[in-house]
């Protein structure tokens, strides 16, 4: 008898190819949703900003998530069929005809199209009726002339898309659930993979929440530059009754012409408009450069992610076509695929911690035949804390403490004290390391998490938080989110 409960891995199965084909599917749904924005941003210098930063930016995200979708839908066909030869392993030991455990869902035929979402630039909306008469005054700027209702509703479906994939998260979550346990490296390197994609799904989310944010700025700053300009002129006695007045004497407007006069407006007071209408449009465009560059940081982002979840959309599969004895069955090629990408990755992280130590590492080859990375991902609590001290230097000749309490105000009686593994108050900055064996019920993560952080932001500390596994869906959005809030000041990492 095989060591694997079939039922259960089926389930798994099923869960992570539905959250692969929901993935794909909504990055075809909202790059055509956002197809409708296209030039949503203006053609004015602050919407050459906006969309120089948005553009790359909207559609790595849309990419990540189709590649990440179609890897995760493969790797719940392979563990599902894997379920399947596992039924079949279990009810030829018994001598009995495997059971019916139910068929996997269907899948859609063909590729996903490419992502294609239109540059936010190249769609003016029209300005005001006065503005021609007294753009020549404005040192030739132009109106900010985008559309806040497309970037307020591009903004809408950005956040939707952010929340709905935190919900993908949780039906994949419940899925790794049923692989927990099972005795098979081929199940083994499907969690990990799976692991992977929990993981990324987060930072997805978070960057779809970022260009969400991105469309709100713009747009409120295209409303308080122009509530900004229409002020300035009314504030200065230029009413639109008289600049109506001076443009119908004016054929053409002329500077300091004696329409204008004849209205009661001199040049003067037109230079003086034109002035502050200009400098309020420069510091629209300054402002402009500033929420693209908070936006910045996605691309590079969703490209990591596109490149990692190409490998897994790059594996073979067979499609489940029936159940029990007619049941399309996964091949030693389809489980070595998956379990050949588990170690690939395990063998990745290796490398890059020697690195970041700067000690030499093993060849691949040498590496698996030890897999003591791999054996540390089933390590226990202190034994967890010894495998990060070793591999990070976290000895006292380096500065760091162990079980140091943070400097919060709290003496280690009090309720609020807060204990890290590891500590080194004299670094510049000083630096923190929580390591996390398992999973962390809800007090006290939320505990442990709201100190540090006030550690971060008020103090100057850098923390960082060391699991062996992902945690739950909250968990792991807080912390995806508290890390990109900071600028990585606040910081995670998953695996050995």
């Amino acid at each position: 008898m095989t060591r694997v409960d079939p039922v259960a891995v089926l389930t798994a199965g099923r869960n992570i190819n539905i959250v692969g084909l929901n993935l794909t599917k909504m990055a075809t749904e909202i790059t055509n949703e956002l197809a409708g924005f296209a030039g949503m941003a203006g053609t004015d210098l602050a919407a050459k900003s906006f969309a120089q930063t948005y553009d790359p930016a909207v559609n790595a995200l849309v990419e990540a998530l189709g590649n990440l979708g179609e890897g995760a839908a493969k790797v719940g066909l392979i563990l599902g069929t894997s379920a399947h030869n596992y039924n079949d392993a279990n009810a030829a030991a018994a001598h009995k005809p495997p059971p019916d455990i139910g068929p996997m869902p269907d899948q859609p035929l063909g590729c996903p199209p490419t992502p294609n979402v239109p540059s936010a630039w190249g769609d003016p909306s029209p300005g005001p009726w006065w503005w021609d008469l007294i753009v020549s005054y404005a040192q030739s700027k132009l109106w900010p002339d985008g559309h806040q209702d497309q970037l307020r509703t591009s903004e809408g479906k950005l956040n939707s898309v952010g929340s709905w994939i935190y919900r993908q998260a949780e039906l994949l979550w419940d899925g790794m659930g049923h692989l927990r346990g099972q005795d098979a490296e081929d199940i083994d390197a499907g969690y990990a993979v799976v692991s992977d994609i929990y993981q990324q799904l987060f930072t997805i989310s978070e960057n779809a929440k970022a260009l969400a944010q991105m469309c709100a700025d713009q747009a409120r700053l295209i409303d308080e530059t122009r509530s900004a300009i229409e002020n300035a002129v009314a504030e200065l006695g230029i009413t639109t009754a008289l600049i109506w007045a001076a443009g119908a004497l004016l054929t053409p407007v002329t500077a300091g012409g004696s329409g204008y006069a004849a209205a009661g407006i001199s040049a003067a007071r037109l230079v003086q408009v034109g002035s502050r209408v200009a400098g309020i449009i420069t510091r629209f465009e300054g402002a402009s450069v500033a929420v693209a560059a908070s936006g910045a940081r996605v691309a590079p982002a969703m490209a990591g992610i596109t490149t990692a979840a190409a490998r897994v959309a790059a594996l073979p599969v067979v499609r489940v076509s029936a159940t029990g004895a007619n049941a399309v069955r996964v091949g030693a090629e389809e489980q070595e695929a998956l379990k050949r990408l588990a170690r690939e990755k395990d063998y990745e992280a290796y490398v890059k911690g020697k690195q970041r130590k700067g000690e030499p590492y093993r060849s691949y080859d040498d590496y698996l035949q030890t897999r003591d990375n791999w054996d540390a991902i089933k390590k226990q609590s202190d034994e967890w804390e010894d495998y990060v001290r070793d591999r990070d230097g976290l000895t006292t000749e380096n500065g760091w403490q162990p079980q140091k309490y943070a400097p919060n105000g709290f003496s280690p009686t009090q309720e609020g004290a807060r204990r890290w593994d590891f500590a080194n108050p004299d670094g510049q900055p000083p630096k923190a390391i929580e390591c996390k064996s398992g999973q962390v019920d809800s007090a006290t993560f939320n505990k442990q998490i709201g100190n540090d952080i006030k550690m971060v932001n008020e103090e100057g500390w850098r923390v960082t938080w060391h699991l062996r596994e992902n945690l739950s869906p909250t968990q792991m959005r807080l912390l995806t989110q508290y890390k990109n809030e900071t600028g990585g000041r606040f910081d995670f990492e998953v695996g050995p």
